[in-house]
C-alpha cells in the first residue's frame, strides 16, 4: 500500500524507504522509488532511510537517527505484514516481531515526538485474520516452522495489533494523539518475496477476488487523514468504518497484559524511555511535517512536507 497511500497523501513531500522489492545499490533503489512515487503523486523527492523490523537494534538506530534529524512527526503508519517461519536475529517469532513487537518498540520510541507535534495520528495495519489468532503469552513469541503454525503466528500478530491499539488509545487520552487499527482488505501484493511459496501460490489462485492496492489503501488513508474520527481512537476499522473485532481483541485485561509483556520482552530501559529528551532540537533542520510508513517485508517508508501545518488540514 506504500505508493497508493503516498499518492493520496498529496500534501506530503518526500519518500523514505528500504525497498524490499528492489535490488541494486541504494541509489538505484532511490531512483526506482522516485520514479514510482512521481507517477503516483507528481513529486519525485526521495529520501532513503533503513529500518529492519526483524532487528530491534535496527529499530532503535532508526529512531535515534530520525529524532536527531527531524523535529516533526505527524502521522505514523505501521504497515508490516509478513507470513514467515523461523526466528529473527533477536530469537523471536518472525511474524510476532516484524508485525507487532517491532512496531510496538518503534511507536514507543517516537511517541514523545508525536505528542509534541499533536494533533497527530498512529495507524497500525491489522487483518481480518485476527479472528484465527490467540494471545497466549507462553507461545506467541516463540519461532515456528510448520505451515499452519506460520498462519497461526500471522493471525496472532494481527490480533496483537488490534490489542496494542486498544491499550495505546487508553494511554494517550488527553494527549491529542489518536490511534487506529485497520484491516485494508485482501489485496493483490507484489511483495511476495517475504512470503513462503505456498502463500504465494494461494494468493495467486484467489487473485481475481483480491483488491488492487489503491482500493486497499483507502481505509489507511481515511484513518490517517479524516477529520472528526478522533473519538474513535482505539477502534478497529474496515472499509472506512469502525467494526467490532474478535472478543479477545476487546479484552482490556489482555491489552494491559500484552503491553507489559512487550515491555518485558524488549527490556525497555530508562534510556529508551527518554531518548527523545536527549536530542538537541536547535541542531536539527527547520520544522517540517512527517508521516512515517513501514511497508510489508520489514521495510520503512515515510513522507515529508515543508509546511509545519498538519497534513490532514
Amino acid at each position: 500500500y506504500s505508493l497508493p497511500t503516498a499518492g493520496h497523501l498529496h500534501p506530503l513531500r518526500g519518500l523514505l524507504r528500504l525497498p524490499g522489492g528492489f535490488s541494486g545499490s541504494p541509489e538505484d533503489c532511490r531512483e526506482d522509488l522516485s520514479r514510482s512515487f512521481f507517477q503516483e503523486s507528481g513529486n519525485s523527492e526521495v529520501i532513503l532511510m533503513i529500518l529492519d523490523l526483524a532487528s530491534l537494534n535496527s529499530v532503535r538506530a532508526f529512531a535515534q537517527t530520525f529524532l536527531a534529524s527531524e523535529p516533526r512527526l505527524d502521522i505514523l503508519i505501521n504497515n508490516a505484514g509478513v507470513i514467515k517461519a523461523g526466528q529473527t536475529i533477536d530469537d523471536f517469532n518472525q511474524a510476532f516481531q516484524v508485525n507487532h513487537l517491532g512496531h510496538f518498540l518503534l511507536t514507543h520510541l517516537l511517541l514523545n515526538r508525536l505528542k509534541r507535534c499533536a494533533p497527530s495520528r498512529i495507524v497500525i495495519l491489522s487483518s481480518s485474520m485476527h479472528i484465527f489468532g490467540k494471545i497466549d503469552f507462553r507461545t506467541i513469541y516463540k519461532p515456528v516452522e510448520r505451515m499452519w503454525q506460520t498462519v497461526r503466528s500471522y493471525s496472532n500478530s494481527k490480533l496483537a495489533n488490534i490489542v496494542h491499539v486498544r491499550e495505546l488509545a487508553k494511554r494517550l487520552e488527553g494527549t491529542n494523539v489518536t490511534c487506529y487499527a485497520v484491516h485494508p482488505g485482501e489485496w493483490k501484493s507484489e511483495n511476495s518475496r517475504s512470503h513462503p511459496r505456498w502463500v504465494v501460490w494461494l494468493l495467486w489462485t484467489i487473485k481475481p477476488l483480491l483488491r488492487d492496492w489503491k482500493t486497499g489503501a483507502q481505509t489507511i488513508i481515511y484513518c490517517a487523514t479524516e477529520e472528526g474520527i478522533e473519538r474513535q481512537s482505539g477502534r478497529y476499522f474496515v472499509d472506512c468504518r469502525p467494526k467490532v473485532p474478535w472478543p479477545q481483541a476487546r479484552d482490556d485485561q489482555v491489552a494491559e497484559n500484552l503491553w507489559e509483556f512487550n515491555e518485558m520482552l524488549l527490556g525497555l530501559t530508562t534510556s529508551d524511555r527518554t531518548m527523545q529528551n536527549h536530542i538537541d532540537l536547535s541542531k536539527t533542520h527547520p520544522p517540517s511535517c512527517w508521516s512515517l510508513f513501514s511497508p510489508p517485508g520489514s521495510s520503512f517508508l515515510g513522507f515529508k512536507r515543508t509546511s509545519p501545518s498538519h497534513p490532514w488540514h
